[in-house]
């Protein structure tokens, strides 16, 4: 397999950032002040004591990739508030071990409640000394203390690895490695127009990814699942032309038109001119939706910007 060389914009996607954690902290925003925590009353969160964390010990801990022992002393909708020797801060409920994932909020805040007081063995996934916040991974520290510095020894740009799905967010999917979280960002799920990263993943799925990005200063990779197929744009221009009538299956609706899926895998967009134009010649019209099989014409070709433009022909 070809190595893949990054372009600017691509590294621009790739920039690992505050966006890293953004799916991790989700919108719980590790807060121990939240009005939204339950807490034992042996623990009062807002003291001095508290708050009180050993930036030295974390990031000893964090470098040296320590299992820590923590105890649960709060909740939120979302994960766990966990307190160590000298530190303190939030696990997320997808870096929980035993909680699988509840549908309900109620559900959700019953299976968390059932951790208050419990301890727990975790490794500290990232910490940021000036907003005071570390989090925490139990799942992490199921492989072993020093895993993460043995894994960015020996992983490098272009490998194939092998991870699980640990969470879904708008802009992408986390990746268990064996010891190292990796980012499969949306645009690199699939060759073809992903709109949430939970219509073609779910967590717990096992997947072969390739590396794009590594970067062990800040302990972050960047991984692609669609570099692991051949590129259908590089081939589109060659088995298509302008004019031709291809199949194609719906994939979204959206105000100004509708796009639809080639069965190479590329995808291109019906514009909401040519609906209209379709509608009015149609005498039983009915809104297309996901999943529905239609004729179009390509009207448009350009495999370089990876733009496709179509007309719609008929609806199967």
């Amino acid at each position: 397999m070809n190595k893949h060389i990054v372009s600017a914009a691509e590294a621009e996607i790739y920039a690992l950032s505050e966006g890293w954690w953004e799916a991790i902290l989700m919108d719980e925003e590790a807060e121990t002040m939240d009005e939204d925590i339950q807490k034992p009353q042996e623990c009062v969160a807002g003291t001095q004591e508290f708050y009180d964390i050993n930036w030295s010990r974390v990031e000893l801990a964090h470098r040296q990739d320590q299992i820590l022992t923590v105890t649960v002393v709060g909740m939120n909708n979302h994960g766990l508030i966990v307190q160590g020797q000298q530190m303190c801060g939030f696990l997320p409920a997808s870096h929980l071990i035993g909680l699988t994932r509840q549908e309900r909020l109620r559900e959700r805040r019953l299976a968390l409640a059932q951790y208050l007081g419990r301890e727990l063995k975790v490794k500290i996934l990232m910490f940021e000394p000036c907003s005071d916040r570390v989090v925490f991974s139990e799942r992490a520290a199921l492989a072993h203390a020093g895993r993460r510095e043995e894994l960015f020894e020996t992983m490098r740009e272009g490998m194939v690895v092998e991870g699980v799905v640990t969470n879904l967010t708008h802009f992408g999917a986390f990746i268990d490695l064996g010891g190292v979280e990796g980012l499969l960002h949306l645009s690199e799920i699939s060759w073809g127009r992903v709109q949430h990263p939970a219509h073609v993943l779910q967590v717990g799925q096992q997947l072969q990814l390739l590396v794009v990005a590594v970067n062990q200063q800040n302990g972050r990779v960047s991984l692609s699942l669609k570099r692991m197929l051949p590129n259908p744009w590089e081939t589109v221009a060659q088995t298509h032309c302008i004019g031709d009538v291809v199949s194609a299956s719906v994939t979204g609706v959206t105000d100004y038109g509708v796009f639809v899926r080639l069965p190479e895998g590329v995808d291109g967009l019906i514009h909401i001119s040519s609906i209209d134009s379709f509608r009015a010649h149609c005498n039983s019209w009915q809104p297309l939706h996901p999943g529905q099989c239609v004729q179009v014409r390509i009207v448009a070709l350009d495999a370089e910007r990876r733009r496709l433009g179509l007309a719609l022909v008929c609806v199967e």
